[in-house]
Formats: structure tokens, sequence, C-alpha cells
């Protein structure tokens, strides 16, 4: 007997305090030509049609109407061959603990280093009675109600994150376990406490005990500390050197618990009006660079989890997507084909262009004109990856090289656009929809339009503000991963430090897309060549909205360009035509580029060039005779490039 359908039922333990909170729902074992085997091919489509979110995936489970629990392995068939998931009453139950039970925490004393760090679990939910511990603050009350602190420490104790970052108490439980923190006896929250410090010994000097005074000269950090050291003795002798050693150490250290004296001191190396400074405020430590959306940042100061391709690692994913591609022949492949069939013409040297024009499809057989010295080199050129994620993805078993290889067509493009500035590529992974998307894509628009680099008006920086405060809420009110503070400081970044040409900011949730942002209008594909560029979308059904990644097919009225350069400020970048020889860093005259069009040698010689010298000093190259695409300072050049420049050169159409 062969079934059809599966019965089941979700069974939220959020849900738990409701009556009649189970969800029942009706499974197709034939889905898209695949057939669901066991329970885990269930359990998988149940995640990858959205029904439950992916990050509750290592806390689902299986159970029958009675509780029994079932393995993942059990096959489909022989449940509904014993009656389970027929019919609604009798459906199966898919546990999802979707609410935390416990949270780990550790005591650590901030004035006793010899402490023992002990790590403690509190259980969420003890009893019916005393309720849920929702905020952190519950948390602090239950640690001194059970009186495992003294109750005198209370205004002494505050909250930190395994990183070190302090944590405000009214914080909710359940968005801090979703950061990470807590949630295992490795990464558990920190309590610190502030134990007072006891007054060893009386810091008051016996007026009646005689005294001597001598003066003293110490280095310290900040420079030469000079003064007067006035010492009580005990007898009428002077003091030991041991003795004015500790006072010394007194005066730099006033925290040092030993018996303090009466001093007077000034700092040499500082500038006579700020000489009146006292020594324990210039000793006192520098605060942490915290986080602020109108100041640069720096990458040291993310949290996010930095995964790096090399290039060994981008050759080999480029390999494993032309098995992939090439017998399937896909959108990507015809698109390709499409613009093989494109012959270019004679007057291309300052437009983009690709050309296939011999060869198998490989990497090593496509060209792409450079943005920036007008060079025409093969895709095959590898880059550095940097992916930046957040830490709950590992986790949820979400690995970056499926990112990667998701938009690899489109990286080798951009990556061929440009003969420098593009070795390292720069993604950030986030899980945001379309909307939260579209929205990110704006604020980053408006605060790098009026706030990068330089100060903004009062009221842009109030709107500003509010953008990123209700991308803040609304992104931690849908439990996005990584939260938007985290998302925008990688982004400034990575924009401050690294300068890229582009970057790319990655969604793998099912119903968004991912976004290509450029620095400059001259960095974005040529509507000419793309305004038919593949969507990326699996589905043949869909319009030209429904794209993966958000490719700027039609050039720069749709791509997402970065305003860093402020408004009326931009800085005007100019191809600077170069010697087509990787190895060559000869750079022609605009006015050489014109005349090599007209004085270009007759057709069908490879390798007859010419050249000359403009006025400026630069020299100006001539054409290749044949496929009139690339320019040489020197036929010896020509030479060394012609193993490469050969699987490229042909005619052109007239």
């Amino acid at each position: 007997m062969t079934f059809a359908e599966l019965w089941l039922t979700y069974q939220l333990a959020s849900r738990a305090h409701l009556k009649n909170s189970a969800t029942t729902q009706l499974i197709e074992l034939e889905f898209q030509n695949h057939k669901l085997a066991d329970l885990e091919d269930v359990l998988e489509h149940v995640f990858r049609q959205g029904f439950v979110e992916p990050q509750y995936r290592p806390s689902t489970w299986w159970e029958k109407k009675d509780g029994q629990k079932v393995k993942a392995s059990h096959s489909v068939e022989d449940l509904l061959v014993q009656g389970v998931g027929r019919c609604p009453e009798n459906a199966l139950k898919l546990v999802v603990q979707d609410v935390p039970t416990a949270l780990w925490f550790t005591y650590v004393y901030r004035n006793n280093a010899s402490a023992p760090a002990v790590v403690q679990r509190v259980k969420l939910a003890e009893s019916e009675a005393h309720g849920r511990l929702e905020l952190l603050a519950n948390v602090t009350n239950h640690i001194f109600k059970e009186g495992f602190l003294a109750a005198k420490l209370r205004p002494l104790v505050h909250w930190e994150a395994h990183c070190g970052d302090k944590i405000e108490e009214h914080r909710r439980i359940e968005d801090i376990l979703l950061w990470g923190a807590g949630t295992c006896e490795e990464k558990p929250l920190r309590l610190i406490t502030r134990m007072p410090r006891p007054l060893t010994r009386s810091t008051s000097l016996n007026a009646t005990l005689p005294f001597t005074t001598l003066p003293f000269t110490t280095a310290t950090a900040m420079g030469v500390l000079q003064g007067t050291l006035t010492a009580t003795t005990a007898t009428a002798t002077a003091p030991t050197p041991a003795a004015i050693k500790d006072a010394v150490l007194d005066l730099v250290y006033p925290d040092s618990g030993r018996i303090t004296v009466s001093h007077r001191h000034r700092l040499c190396s500082t500038p006579p009006r700020r000489r009146q400074a006292t020594l324990p405020f210039l000793l006192m430590s520098r605060r942490k660079q915290h986080y602020s959306i109108f100041s640069p940042p720096s990458l040291s100061m993310s949290e996010l989890v930095k995964t790096t391709f090399d290039h060994d690692s981008t050759d080999a994913l480029i390999d494993r997507w032309l098995d992939h591609r090439v017998h399937g022949h896909d959108a990507y492949h015809e698109w390709f084909r499409d613009v093989r069939e494109r012959k270019h013409a004679v007057h291309a040297h300052n437009k983009q262009i690709i050309a296939w024009n011999k060869g198998e499809f490989a990497p090593e057989n496509v060209f792409c004109r450079t943005v920036d010295t007008g060079r025409l080199i093969p895709l095959d050129r590898t880059w550095t990856i940097h992916v930046y994620h957040h830490q709950s993805f590992e986790n949820r078993n979400l690995h970056m090289t499926p990112v990667v290889l998701s938009m690899l067509p489109e990286l080798m493009l951009l990556r061929g656009m440009h003969d420098s500035g593009c070795d390292e590529i720069y993604i950030i992974v986030t899980d945001l929809k379309r909307q939260e998307m579209d929205d990110a894509t704006e604020y980053f628009k408006l605060a790098c339009r009026h706030s990068f680099g330089r100060p903004c008006k009062p009221s842009v920086e109030r709107r500003i503000r509010y953008e990123h405060m209700r991308l803040t809420h609304t992104l931690v009110r849908q439990r996005r991963t990584p939260c938007f503070p985290q998302i925008d400081l990688a982004v400034r970044a990575i924009l401050h430090e690294k300068r890229p040409r582009f970057f790319v900011l990655f969604s793998h949730h099912g119903t968004s897309y991912s976004q290509i942002f450029f620095t400059h209008p001259s960095y974005v594909p040529d509507e000419d060549i793309f305004y038919d560029y593949p969507t990326g979308c699996p589905n043949p059904c869909c319009n030209d909205d429904c794209e993966m990644i958000r490719f700027p097919r039609r050039g720069l009225d749709t791509a997402s360009v970065l305003d860093i350069w402020g408004k009326g400020r931009r800085k005007r970048i100019r191809m600077r035509p170069m010697c087509n020889w990787i190895d060559c860093d000869v750079t022609f005259s605009d006015e050489g580029l014109a005349t090599a069009n007209m004085s270009g040698s007759s057709e069908g010689s490879e390798l007859s060039v010419g050249s000359s010298n403009s006025g400026d000093g630069r020299i100006a190259g001539q054409t290749c005779s044949k496929c009139k695409l690339v320019k040489y300072c020197s036929a010896e050049h020509q030479r060394k490039d012609w193993e490469e420049h050969r699987r490229v050169c042909a005619k052109p159409l007239v």
C-alpha cells in the first residue's frame, strides 16, 4: 500500500500555555519530483519551505501522540503502516523547543583575581509559582534571593558578555541567548562583582612623630616626576632607602594599599598650562572605544566572525562552478553564449566589453575590459574573499562556501572589470528580508552622502539617527542576526579602512536578495552589455523583479552607489590606458589613443604595432592590427602577451 500524505502537528514550547495551541498540517510526500522517504527529509522540507524558523533546527525532534520520541531516520512508510500520521487525530508531533530553558553565567570578582571561576546554570522556568525569568534583572534578583551573593553587593554588580561588552539588565534573556551568549558552559555570561576594598591600615599620620623632608626624582611612563617627600619616622634619623621607595610607589600608584604620605609634585614633561593636573587623573586608564554612527570605526571593533577564502580556495570554487554549469547549460551559460555572438565593434577602446571569441566556456577564454587601465584581461584571475557573518550561523550549520558559490559569476565579472583594487572582496552575511534590505540600502546611501568623513547638518544628523534607531528596533524585534549596529559598523569600517571598489551585503533568506554596493559610478557595469544578465533565480516562471543578487543590469539607474566623496565633491576617476601586457606599467596619453585608432597597421598581422612619444612624455601606443581591442607600447611586449591574447584576438565587425 502506497501513501502520499502525512499529517503532522506543530508543538511549539512558546505556545504551550495556550489552549488548542497545536497546529495540524498535511504534508505531501511527493514534492517537485522528490519523495520524502524518512522523517529527516520531512524535516528538511519543513525548514526549506519556511514553516519553522531555521534557528530552531537544533532544538527540534519528533514524537508520537503518546509522547514517545521517534528517530529522524525512521521511514515515513513504516509510520503510516503503523497508523501514525494517517489522520489529524493521530498526527505525528513535531516538537519545537523555541523558548530557552536555562542561562549559564560565571562569577567574576573584579578586586580579587585569585578567586576561582565558577560557572552556574539558572533555569528560566523553575516552577509555575515563581513565574518565568524573562529579563536579565530577574536573573540578578533570583541570585540574591537565593543567597548566592550577599545582599549588600547588589549595587556593586553588573553583567558582561563573554567578549567583555556590558549588558544592561533590562535586556530580554531570549535576545541575549540569540546572540550566542550564555547558551553553554563554554560561553557563559559574566556577573561582575566589585568587592569593597578593606582599609588595612590607617591613612592618618601622628602629628607628634618627627618627620624628615628630602627631594626625589623618578621616571614614569609619562615623564620625569620630581618633588619633595615628607615622611614621618619613628626616630629622628632619616628614612631608609626602602621606605623612600615605598613612599614614591605610593605617590605614583596611590591605590597600592600602603600608608600614604604628604607630598607635593609636578610633571616636568607637561606644558606649563597643564602642570597643575593631578597625577591620579593622568594615570587613569583609557576608556574602551565605543561604537558611534558618526565616527570612523575599525574592523577590530566588529564582533562578526571572518571567514577568508584565499586564491586557491577561489580557484577551487570556480572549478566546482564550471563542473555544475557547463553540463547543465543554465541561464549564465546561455548569457555568455549570447555575448559571444555579439561581435565587438572597431572603436571600442573606451567602452566596457565582454569578449568570448575562441575556445570552450572557461574563465581563461572570457575576457573583460577593465575600467581603470583599459586592459583586456581574462576572468580566471583569482582573488581573496573575506566573509563576515554572525557566530550563530556556525551553530546553525550555515557554511560560507554556498554563499560565495551562489554569487560566483557576479564576482568573476566585477573582479574582471578592475585591474587593481579588487584583489580582496568583502561580503557581509545577514538574514534580512526584502523590505529590510531595501531600508538598509537607503540608510547606507543617506549616511554616506551626508556623514561619511565629514560633519553633517543637525537636521540630517537627526534623520540618520532616527533611521538607524528604526532599523535597529525592527531587526531586534524580528530576531535578525547580526543586529543592525553590527552590520552598520562592519560596512563603515570596510569603507573607511579598505576603500573597496564594491562590497556585497548578502542575505540567505529565501524571499530576499543580496545587494551589491559600489563606491563610485565608474565601477558600475555597463547597461549595453548586462541589460539581459540572468537574475539568478532558479525558478523559470519568475519575472525580472525576482532576483537572488541585485546585479545592476540597467546601469546607474538600478545600481546602489555609495557617495563617499560627498554631494558635489565626487572624486573624478578617469581611465588610464596602459599597455595590455600585465607586467608593463606604461601609461598611454589620451591623444595617443585617438592616434592609434587611425594609424593602425594592416589587418591580419597580430604582431604589427608601432609607438611614438607624445608631448607630455608618455608613450602613444598603437592597437593590435587584427582585433583592435588592446594597445601595446612595443612589439616585444605584444609578443610576450600573445600567449594570452591569442585566445581572444579576432577580427571585429566593420
